[in-house]
């Protein structure tokens, strides 16, 4: 770990690839290279088979890596030498349909053949990976006002990209020009971000490790997509989880996009 490193951190399916899009432009403003280059070479993913842990010890500083591994299994340094780390998360309803919209369109990779209710019962015993989600989330809560730490949500992004940028910017102590401001707003919508073959993961595709048909890698990118997919008896039970393991936290989701302009 180094001091200069900025690490990208969340539970699956809760936005990285957006944050992570934002802090490589935020970092670098580099437009063609977030266009011509794949996003997990510019950014190691550190778990991830594509790239090793020598091929990341030996990438130049500053590094921008990120990860989905839980803060207890992060490498022990980041606790003394505390680089810069963006945490991203998502309400955990939005969070569930997406993850398994994911891993049964990459079911060659994950081998995934459950239906929706099966994956919804596996993610409230925390039996899909990574979890359990409420642990991965209140570890980094307990720790947001830490200066080497940044806490969004998916929702923050989503109700003012522009302002989150700003933030990002702030935090990275990164003095942005209102041009660049909203030339990173532009690349970093939904619209732009789902066609660009570099951030969409279009490999997964063309390697033909992904039926698109069933859900392409950057699906929808609404807040509320839940309520078309979860039952009554489904919302009411992850409502129950939701209370139980964020009561006392000060935590709170916002799970519509009525709320959102409400809040």
């Amino acid at each position: 770990v180094r001091e200069n490193d900025v690490w990208v951190v969340g539970y699956p399916r809760s936005g990285m690839t957006w944050i992570q899009e934002i802090v490589y432009l935020v970092q670098t403003l580099d437009f063609e290279g977030s266009r011509s280059i794949d996003c997990d070479e510019r950014i190691p993913y550190l778990e991830f088979p594509t790239s090793t842990l020598t091929d990341l010890s030996e990438k130049p500083s500053p590094r921008i890596i990120k990860t989905h591994l839980p803060l207890k299994l992060l490498p022990t340094q980041i606790q003394t030498i505390q680089p810069k780390m963006v945490y991203i998360t998502r309400n955990p309803k939005d969070v569930v349909v997406s993850y398994f919209h994911l891993v049964s369109s990459i079911q060659s990779l994950t081998r995934y053949k459950g239906k929706l209710e099966d994956f919804v019962d596996a993610f409230l015993v925390d039996r899909v990976p990574y979890s359990p989600w409420s642990t991965h989330v209140l570890e980094f809560w307990e720790i947001k006002d830490q200066p080497n730490v940044l806490f969004l949500t998916y929702e923050d992004l989503q109700k003012d990209l522009e302002g989150s940028i700003r933030k990002v910017a702030a935090f990275l102590e990164k003095d942005l020009k209102n041009e660049d401001v909203q030339k990173i707003v532009k690349h970093c919508s939904f619209d732009e971000m789902k066609t660009n073959p570099s951030v969409n993961h279009q490999w997964l595709t063309d390697r033909q490790f992904q039926d698109p048909k069933k859900a392409e890698f950057l699906r929808k990118g609404k807040v509320g997509d839940w309520k078309n997919f979860l039952s009554k008896e489904q919302d009411d039970k992850l409502n129950v989880k939701i209370a139980l393991k964020l009561k006392h936290s000060g935590l709170f989701f916002h799970y519509m996009e009525a709320e959102l302009s409400n809040s």
